[in-house]
């Protein structure tokens, strides 16, 4: 395995990764507060629902630098 630092060859600063998906490029949802509260009780909230993947969880920049 590799286990030197990746490198983001715009800012040229090492790149770190983790499980949680960048937030969405829009601030406003379209569900209100209650909708929110009863869809993460039956499905979980974003963390849950991505460590639920165990080791098959996909990697995401925490910084893109830019």
């Amino acid at each position: 395995m590799n286990n030197q630092p990746q490198v983001d060859p715009i800012t040229g600063q090492p790149v770190q990764y983790g499980v949680t998906p960048p937030p969405a490029a829009s601030l406003t949802s379209p569900f209100n507060p209650q909708a929110q509260q009863v869809g993460n009780a039956v499905m979980g909230n974003q963390d849950q629902r991505q460590m639920s993947l165990g080791n098959n969880t996909p990697l995401f920049k925490k910084s893109c630098g830019y």
